[in-house]
């Protein structure tokens, strides 16, 4: 057989970054800071799979920001709990960079009264405050027209639109909402000595690390967007709501009113968030520079293409989807970078928020990335309200971030802060499962499991990748086995891997008369346990040369060519062609030992996209290799 990894000359996506031109391109990564050596880039999924050696925290990174703040908003608690949480996250962080953030003028002036003591608490957290959401009528060209069933913005209140409806005195053609962009572009341009940076929403963004402790040394021009939660679109959660989110939602779907048809040809792609950009100063001011560009000519075609006719994120998904754009941006799948969007992973499709079975914590109820690691920036927390919001005002409370209130509500079943004491694992009274009868709910993540059988730790969005345990008495952890014990000498539980990294997970356990014995039960004598299928192929319209063949896990039936990945990373897809036809072949990666059931997994020899659910593709028979 023959099998091989096919490495492309494009070290990032085609499909992903906001410059339109080579030309654009060009001018976008001639010039590089000092003291940065340009270094060719690395595919995100292998760069973030790999922890640098030392963490990356250094003065001249820089965390920037549009806080709109005048006389009406500064007194009002969601304003205020919203900036103390994002300076005094970033700060408590151990982040050493600078703080940026583009204000009304009048709390740069402010020296008494509310504005004052904002500006006071900014100053003690080393905040710089420039000049930016001067908030002025916008001057658009003759004849620019805005519907009036929108002038009032997106939530039809007078004051609720100010962002999208005013501009600032630098760019008085720019909404606020475009003009911070260009903003953070100008300022990074007179900073060459900057490292890495982000340019980022403030009100609903909280920090758990310092933002770029994962990054490792910047090198070159290059810059990242984050998706936000796509999920399982077969999937609902425990309550019965679908969620995640992606570009046919009718917020993305506001591009068409500009772009017409080609906009409409990127629906059920995972939407890119625009409010967090993190990148190199040169990969910023490039990014910052095409995607400004871009709206300076849509002010030009009239209102049908501008803020809050088209907002910066439809906008933005548009240009990175777009077909032929350059290298120096990519975007990062949800959980994998610097940035955790989760508003999608707490909401569902009616819009309730509130969720939090898609999100994994640790025992200090910390959320966790795809590996497992405390992710460093929070975006859109607010959407995962009740729980979230009480637990991050009392852990600002406690470091007089924030007045301690009334904290009543606060879910107790998460804790409270890194200083507090560990929350303490607890037994549940378990349940039936809601499709397999052979097993019982017995506890989540991180709780104690009471089984006298035999557990399975896991995920039901991927039952086939459980793991067992048969318990010799008491209660079991429900978590994987820690490699070092922490402070209190916790050490886990018994489970060697992480089944489903990524998501929360749970322990059920085996029904007292259901089939007996963990081998037996999992190689035939469970009916619930799932079989590798077969599957009958589609086309794949934006890619001819290939069909659809399997998901991750099930059988690719192909008498050709094989390709195992995910589109996310088109490079890094690997290949296979059998010297003759042998049947269908397992959609995975090899395993480096033979399970039980003697599953020995895919002929493929190393995983092409890390903590995304990958699949197979056959090459359509005639089309060239």
């Amino acid at each position: 057989m023959a099998l091989r990894g096919r490495v492309s000359g494009r070290v990032l996506l085609m499909a992903c970054a906001m410059m339109f031109t080579v030309g654009t391109l060009l001018r976008g990564i001639t010039s590089v800071a000092p003291g940065i050596v340009s270094a060719p880039m690395v595919p995100m999924a292998r760069r973030l799979s790999i922890l640098p050696e030392q963490e990356w925290n250094d003065e001249r990174d820089v965390v920037m920001g549009l806080a709109r703040f005048d006389a009406v908003h500064t007194a009002q608690p969601p304003w205020d709990v919203g900036l103390k949480a994002f300076v005094g996250t970033l700060r408590l962080s151990g982040y050493k960079g600078r703080i940026v953030l583009f204000v009304h003028p009048k709390l740069i002036e402010a020296t008494t009264g509310a504005m004052g003591a904002l500006r006071t608490y900014l100053e003690s957290r080393q905040v710089e405050l420039t000049v930016g959401s001067d908030v002025v009528p916008c001057r658009f060209p003759a004849g620019f027209e805005v519907p009036k069933d929108i002038q009032k913005g997106e939530s039809g209140k007078a004051d609720g639109g100010a962002l999208r409806m005013k501009c600032t005195e630098r760019y008085p053609t720019l909404p606020l909402e475009w003009s911070r962009f260009a903003l953070a572009r100008d300022w990074l341009r007179d900073n060459p000595e900057t490292t890495w940076g982000l340019v980022t929403d403030v009100r609903d963004t909280f920090f758990q690390r310092p933002p770029f402790a994962y990054m490792g040394p910047p090198a070159g021009a290059q810059s990242f967007v984050y998706e936000e939660y796509y999920g399982d679109r077969s999937k609902t959660h425990a309550q019965g709501k679908q969620v995640g989110i992606d570009t046919t939602h009718w917020f993305s779907r506001l591009a068409e009113k500009c772009y017409g048809a080609e906009a409409a040809s990127y629906l059920g792609k995972p939407m890119l968030c625009s409010g967090q950009f993190v990148g190199t100063r040169d990969g910023l001011v490039a990014s910052m520079t095409a995607y400004v560009d871009e709206m300076l000519a849509n002010v030009e075609k009239g209102a049908q293409c501008v803020t809050p006719v088209v907002p910066d994120q439809p906008l933005l998904n548009y240009l990175v989807y777009r077909n032929g754009l350059p290298q120096t941006l990519a975007p990062v799948p949800f959980g994998e970078g610097a940035v955790m969007t989760v508003g999608g992973a707490c909401t569902t499709r009616s819009g309730r928020g509130g969720l939090r079975d898609r999100l994994s914590f640790d025992a200090e109820n910390y959320v966790l990335d795809a590996y497992g690691r405390r992710a460093p920036v929070i975006h859109q927390w607010d959407r995962c309200s009740p729980w979230l919001e009480a637990w991050l005002r009392k852990w600002l409370a406690k470091r007089d971030e924030l007045p301690a209130g009334n904290f009543a509500h606060v879910d107790e079943t998460k804790g409270e802060s890194p200083t507090d004491p560990p929350r303490q694992p607890r037994t549940h009274k378990r349940r039936p499962h809601p499709t397999d009868p052979a097993w019982e709910w017995c506890s989540p993540q991180y709780d104690l499991c009471e089984c006298a059988t035999e557990i399975r730790y896991g995920h039901d969005d991927v039952a086939d990748r459980f793991e067992y345990h048969t318990p010799e008495g008491g209660a079991t952890t429900c978590d994987v086995r820690r490699e070092h014990p922490t402070e209190q000498g916790d050490r886990g539980g018994p489970f060697m891997t992480d089944p489903a990294p990524g998501k929360f997970k749970e322990c059920q356990c085996r029904v007292g008369d259901a089939r007996s014995g963990s081998t037996a039960a999992r190689t035939g004598g469970n009916a619930a346990q799932r079989r590798p299928k077969l599957h009958a192929h589609r086309r794949r319209p934006e890619d001819p040369e290939w069909e659809w063949c399997s998901p991750q896990y099930d059988l690719c039936e192909c008498a050709g060519e094989v390709r195992f990945g995910h589109d996310s990373f088109p490079d890094t897809f690997l290949f296979y062609t059998p010297e003759a036809y042998i049947g269908p072949i397992t959609c995975d990666s090899q395993r480096s030992s033979i399970t039980e059931d003697g599953d020995r997994g895919g002929p493929f020899e190393s995983d092409p996209a890390p903590g995304q659910v990958k699949e197979c593709h056959c090459r359509v028979s005639g089309a060239q290799a």
